[in-house]
């Protein structure tokens, strides 16, 4: 095999590997940057569930009776929740790319706390969801070459109990 060849050899050679190379390097970026927005949703939904706890319900409690024996469970979607402005501007303090259909608050009656309270006051349980948030390849629509659809990153449910303020001590 002449000098000539064996260089034109090594170029192919070279070539394949690169591409093989760039694929695994550019696929590595793509996965981290998914993997970051999904944290930063995680995030956000820890967020949100403090500010529920904390803060007035978005949905409307009245017609929850924790006395009842079987309570009904109170969800309120944030695409058409009035009261969800506040929640939404915690939600983007960590994940801006949060969209309202992507929101969803569930409350239920806990079996803790004073079983005495009136409703207002009793106990609850508040999951904040967020699901279907899109995320875009980030990669491939920066080298433009055409495939921008992404996919949709995994739910995210975070639960957390309120506190009973009104119970009394011994």
């Amino acid at each position: 095999m002449s000098a000539n060849e064996q260089r034109g050899a090594s170029l192919v050679e070279f070539a394949l590997t690169l591409s093989l190379f760039l694929v695994v390097v550019f696929g590595t970026m793509e996965l981290a940057l998914t993997y970051f927005a999904w944290n930063r949703v995680s995030e956000a939904a820890r967020d949100g569930a403090r500010y529920l706890i904390v803060n007035a319900p978005v949905g409307d409690l009245s017609g929850q009776s924790c006395a009842a024996v079987a309570p009904p469970v109170v969800t309120a979607a944030c695409a058409s929740a009035a009261g969800c402005a506040p929640l939404l501007s915690t939600l983007r303090a960590s994940a801006p790319f949060i969209a309202p259909a992507n929101v969803s608050v569930q409350y239920r009656c806990a079996a803790t706390g004073n079983p005495t309270a009136q409703d207002a006051d009793r106990v609850r349980t508040v999951t904040l969801t967020i699901s279907n948030v899109a995320h875009p390849q980030v990669i491939t629509a920066l080298a433009s070459l055409g495939w921008h659809s992404g996919g949709v990153l995994p739910a995210v449910s975070v639960t957390r109990t309120s506190e009973d303020l009104y119970t009394e001590g011994p």
